[in-house]
């Protein structure tokens, strides 16, 4: 089954309000916050009414059998017409599954309305069993049917009073949410006058680049001093290692975790480079992009040196025993690029393989000390033999 996640952006459709509000002769600029300033007093709400808006983006994420991809549609050039076709388009070509959130009070009206405004067709859309006897009892346009899922919706139970913003249930969930940024704001100051001129990029980080087996942009003097996509302070090996000098000097982290846990992650990294080498996946495999990284560069770039300096030497959670340590570190250097290879839900695994081993780190410490207490014994044994 083919899955289409989507979401438009958009801003006042400044033709709508130079003729609707008579506002010839005003700058682009000025018809846009006067059509958004009389809605609001008339409303009280800061969206426009449906018919006003005009598409500027549409990203997608599209779940096939064989794979899964996401982008935006056309480029910083397309126009709306263009973007429109394409979206509709790529229904007729997959027949997908359409998921959304508040997709049927906003994106689809909206796309409505443009594809109405641009004369755009769609065939299979708009299609309700005349023609496909399939589409009679399950299309895209019926709210109980399910070829398009609003996500909102079912999670409300289309209630309006169950409804949620998507920056809410992401921040309800762990996730970032939208960091400042909505729908609302798309449309900002001069934004006209700077089209084509980008205030600032975002994107995934560079695991996700990895992951998706894309091309990586940075080099590796870049990924060891930190100028790549990332959290907070887990971006630069170089820093992460001085802390970790600091840490050792004042006999405050375990050398000996620190070190165990990147000889792990090599082990580990050197596996799995091996079953690249052999051929016993292709790149066609979802786990080729990771499993085909040299085993060195998963130790500078993620999570895996700001883990292993700052949160594996964790005096209280470790183990103790010196025996323990190199076992204690090793495990969560190899478990942590394992998870980052095979986990689902995102290229990372290394604070979770420091949890698993903090639960076994007191058994690690437990069977040290009775190896030891074995030996000992046999010792003394020999001794008063």
């Amino acid at each position: 089954m083919n899955c289409f996640a989507f979401d438009i952006e958009t801003i006042p459709d400044i033709d709508f309000g130079r003729e609707q509000m008579n506002l010839d002769g005003l700058s682009d600029k000025d018809i846009g916050n006067t059509m958004l300033f009389s809605h609001k007093q008339k409303t009280d709400s800061d969206i426009l009414s449906l018919c006003q808006h005009r598409i500027v983006a549409i990203s997608v994420a599209l779940r096939k059998d064989d794979g899964f991809k996401v982008w935006s549609l056309g480029d910083i050039t397309s126009e709306e017409p263009e973007l429109i076709k394409r979206f509709f388009a790529g229904i007729d070509k997959y027949t997908p599954t359409l998921l959304s959130w508040n997709g049927s009070g906003f994106d689809l009206p909206v796309l409505h309305y443009r594809a109405l405004r641009h004369r755009v067709q769609a065939k299979k859309y708009w299609e309700t069993g005349t023609r496909d006897k399939n589409f009679r009892f399950n299309n895209y346009l019926s709210r109980f049917h399910d070829r398009h899922i609003d996500l909102m919706d079912v999670l409300s139970g289309h209630q309006p009073r169950g409804r949620a913003s998507l920056d809410q249930i992401a921040n309800m969930l762990g996730f970032p949410g939208k960091l400042g940024m909505s729908g609302d704001k798309v449309w900002v100051y001069d934004a006209v006058n700077r089209t084509g001129t980008a205030d600032a990029i975002s994107g995934e980080t560079i695991l996700g680049s990895y992951a998706q087996n894309q091309e990586i942009i940075y080099s590796n003097w870049d990924k060891f001093f930190g100028f790549i996509p990332g959290s907070i302070g887990e971006t630069s090996t170089f820093l992460i290692l001085l802390g970790a000098a600091f840490l050792i000097f004042t006999k405050i982290g375990s050398w000996r975790i620190i070190l165990s846990t990147f000889i792990g992650a090599a082990v580990m990294g050197l596996i799995f480079n091996q079953v690249v080498a052999a051929e016993i996946i292709t790149e066609s495999s979802k786990f080729y992009g990771l499993m085909s990284t040299a085993w060195w560069e998963h130790l500078i770039i993620g999570g895996l040196a700001f883990g292993a300096v700052f949160m594996a030497t964790d005096p209280v959670t470790a183990s103790q025993t010196n025996k323990g340590k190199w076992i204690y570190g090793f495990l969560i250097g190899f478990i942590s690029i394992m998870i980052r290879v095979f986990n689902p839900a995102y290229p990372e695994g290394v604070f979770l393989a420091i949890l698993l081993m903090n639960v076994f780190a007191p058994t690690i410490d437990h069977y040290v000390v009775q190896g030891n207490v074995k030996k000992r014994m046999k010792r003394l044994k020999a001794k008063t033999a």
